[in-house]
């Protein structure tokens, strides 16, 4: 009885409204998130400044991609389930056995080089 249960709520979970809302959040969080690194730790970055505030055509086609169109792929690929499940890997809010150290630590290292090499772009 459990057991399908669990079932019909793994399929539930993926359906395509689920896939289309993680493929609009994770763009958002994951550009919300490399702003904050850029303005914490990369802050020397000449033109990101510039760049937030008022020059929108200086988006490439690179960063159109980088920052909009692969994320939201991620994100339709992987729903809304995994995506709350890598949420909580960079904030460290899983659950005790859902918790692995170096799933942590590589979506940590990853958002750095992110943040990183668009700091570098500028």
């Amino acid at each position: 009885m459990r057991e399908k249960r669990q079932l019909r709520e793994a399929d539930d979970s993926t359906g395509l409204a689920d896939r289309l809302l993680a493929a609009f959040l994770f763009p958002v969080a994951l550009n919300v998130s490399l702003i904050i690194l850029l303005a914490v730790f990369f802050r020397r970055s000449r033109g990101i400044g510039r760049f937030l505030v008022h020059d929108v055509p200086m988006l490439g086609s690179f960063l159109l991609w980088a920052l909009l169109i692969i994320p939201a792929l991620v994100g339709l690929i992987i729903g809304m389930d995994r995506l709350i499940h890598l949420i909580g890997h960079l904030f460290y809010t899983n659950h005790e056995s859902d918790r692995n150290t170096g799933i942590t630590i590589a979506a940590w290292i990853c958002l750095f080089l992110a943040a990183y090499l668009l700091s570098r772009a500028f």
